[in-house]
Order: structure tokens, then C-alpha cells, then sequence
């Protein structure tokens, strides 16, 4: 990454508190009405809100893609298309960003945030695509998709595990169950969260019912890997999410590999550690989120200092928007699905 991107980054998080609060001093200004149809929290809500938008901000400055600000825009504007009246209020939030930024921060630092901040203002006035179905419609197994959606979204974790226990049975491959059952169901369940549709507290038990899933289906792994390259996994320090990078991870078993599990949120220094300690040929990174892309362009930085020569796949959300986004923070291969993954891996060792 460019160290001036950077800095400029670091720069404008460390004041983006104070920007968010002028930014929502500015639109109450502009918009007497917000307090009314806000109600009591609107105040808090909107900082809050205006405060996550500067923070996505700082990370598109740090791999310099304006672009990224803008999907997630348009990614929040999505849960409610035909709320207009939202539209409108976050584009007026954005501009009235814009303006503080330029009155706030010196010079090139706030020429270049208010440009990536106008810029997404301006995308949201365009249609918001649908988003694309996940699984395809010709995707295998689609009875069994739906009677684990609702088994989890009815919080009955026995039924669940009666479903994937009866399809094995009758047949069904593990890579099948990963691929085309599980992380499309996971999928699913993301954008009914998203939506409204379901709760947070749905959205949690249906997550921590697919990881008891995963489990239950690693006991019927192979016990000696077939391979003798290792791949280390894990998520970048900072995110939390680490049920995909799992599926990742269970389907480097399954095919042989020996794997290091990390989980998520783990420090550079230690990952580089650890990636000595275990002799990893392959380091398989996610960053399962756009707020995320910064550490993960550093923590490859710190990789490529210390062992230049492990191979490093990058996966997560952030790539799924910007696939060049990987050859920017430095990694050798990014993996839009487990398939991808595999097929590097075997690309790169093929004789492991």
C-alpha cells in the first residue's frame, strides 16, 4: 500500500469522532425534520451511523479505491430500496460530510476524502442492483437448502442436525454439504438479516447452528492428511467473523491438506510467528469484511518481510466487490469461494 495513502488513513480516523458529530450538526441544519421522524435517539443513531461511513472511508483512502466507499453505501442503502426518504438523508449526510471534511481537514488530505465521499453521495442516485442469487438457480440439492432455512429460522437445532444427518446417510458427499447446502444456507441468512426479514438474535442462532454443523460433519474427516504442505487460516486482527474462513479450512482437510486453524482476529506479529513455527507454504487470509482491508494490506506487508516466499490467498467480502483489490494489498491469489481455494492450492502445489 502507498505509505502517503496510509497516512492520509490514519489521519482521518483519528479525528472522525469529531467529524461525524459536525457532519450531524450540518444535517440538522439542513433538515429541521430529522429529530421528528428520527425520534428521541436520532442524534446518536446518525453519529453513529455517520461514524461507521468515515471509518469505511479511512479504509477506502488506505488501498486508495474510492469505490469501496461507495458499495457500502450502496450496500446500507439496499436494506431498504423503496424507502426513498432514507435515500435522500444518506445522500444529504454524505454531502454534508463532505462539506465538514473540507473545512476540517489541511490540504490534500481533505481534497482526496471529500472526492471519495461526493463520489458515493453521487452513486446512490443511481438504481441499486439486485443482488445476485447465491446459490445459482440450477444449484444442486434445493429441498434440502429449504428444510434447514427453516429449521434454523424455527431455532430448532435438532431438526437441523436430523436434516444433514438423514442426507449423509442417503449419500450425500461432505464436499456436496459444504459447497451447496451449508454455505449457501449461511448465505441466506446473512441477507435476510440484512433485509430485516430476520433478527440479530435469529441471524445468531442460525450462525452458531451451522457452526455445531461443521463440527458434527469433521468427525467424519479422514484422520491423516494425504499431503505434506501445510496451509495456515485465519482472519485479519479485528474480525470477528470466522464461520466462512472455517468452511475454507474444513474443505483443505477434507481434501487432504494438513491445515493450522487460527480463527479470526488474530495479530500480525503472532500470525507471522506462527507461520515460521509451522513451516506454512500457503496462508489462506480472510477479511470478511470492507472494514477490514488496511490491517489485512499490513499484515500481508509484515508476511512478505519475514517469509517471503509463503503464498498467500486472500477471501472475504472486500474481494467479492473489487476482485483487483488483492493484487493491491499483495497477496499472490484471491478465492471468491472454497472451489477457488482448493484449485490455487493444487495450482501452486501440485505435487505436495
Amino acid at each position: 500500500m502507498n505509505p502517503q495513502a496510509l497516512q492520509t488513513s490514519y489521519a482521518v480516523e483519528a479525528v472522525s469522532r469529531a467529524l461525524a458529530e459536525w457532519t450531524v450538526v450540518a444535517h440538522a441544519e439542513q433538515d429541521a425534520t430529522l429529530a421528528q421522524r428520527y425520534g428521541g435517539s436520532w442524534r446518536r443513531d446518525w453519529v453513529a451511523d455517520a461514524h461507521a461511513r468515515i471509518l469505511y472511508l479511512c479504509q477506502a483512502l488506505a488501498v486508495e479505491r474510492p469505490e469501496l466507499l461507495a458499495h457500502m453505501c450502496r450496500w446500507v442503502a439496499s436494506a431498504r430500496p423503496k424507502d426513498t426518504q432514507v435515500l435522500d438523508d444518506l445522500q444529504t449526510s454524505l454531502r454534508c460530510c463532505t462539506r465538514v471534511v473540507a473545512e476540517q481537514l489541511p490540504g490534500q488530505a481533505g481534497s482526496i476524502a471529500g472526492t471519495y465521499l461526493e463520489g458515493a453521495a453521487e452513486s446512490l442516485a443511481r438504481p441499486l442492483p439486485d443482488p445476485p442469487p447465491q446459490p445459482p438457480a440450477d444449484a444442486p440439492h434445493p429441498d434440502l437448502r429449504l428444510r434447514l432455512l427453516e429449521a434454523l429460522l424455527s431455532a430448532d437445532r435438532d431438526r437441523a442436525r436430523r436434516e444433514v444427518d438423514q442426507a449423509l446417510r442417503n449419500g450425500l458427499a461432505l464436499t456436496d454439504l459444504y459447497l451447496h447446502v451449508l454455505r449457501p444456507t449461511l448465505f441466506a441468512v446473512g441477507e435476510m438479516w440484512h433485509s430485516g426479514e430476520i433478527s440479530v438474535a435469529d441471524e445468531h442462532f442460525a450462525t452458531e447452528a451451522i457452526r455445531d454443523l461443521l463440527a458434527r460433519a469433521r468427525t467424519r474427516f479422514p484422520e491423516t492428511p494425504a499431503r505434506r504442505t501445510r496451509i495456515v487460516t485465519c482472519g485479519v486482527s479485528g474480525d470477528l467473523h470466522d464461520v466462512g474462513l472455517r468452511i475454507v479450512t474444513d474443505l483443505f482437510e477434507l481434501h487432504g491438506w494438513p491445515t493450522t486453524y487460527l480463527g479470526a482476529n488474530l495479530p500480525a506479529a503472532d500470525l507471522v510467528t506462527c507461520l515460521g513455527e509451522r513451516d506454512a507454504g500457503l496462508l489462506a487470509l480472510s477479511m470478511s469484511t470492507c472494514m477490514h482491508v488496511r490491517t489485512g494490506g499490513e499484515t500481508i506487508a509484515a508476511i512478505r518481510a519475514a517469509r517471503p516466499d509463503t503464498r498467500i490467498i486472500v477471501g472475504g467480502y472486500p474481494f467479492q466487490l473489487i476482485p483487483e483489490l488483492a493484487t493491491d494489498l499483495g497477496a499472490d491469489g484471491v478465492a471468491h469461494c472454497p472451489s477457488d481455494a482448493l484449485r490455487l492450492a493444487e495450482q501452486w502445489f501440485p505435487h505436495a
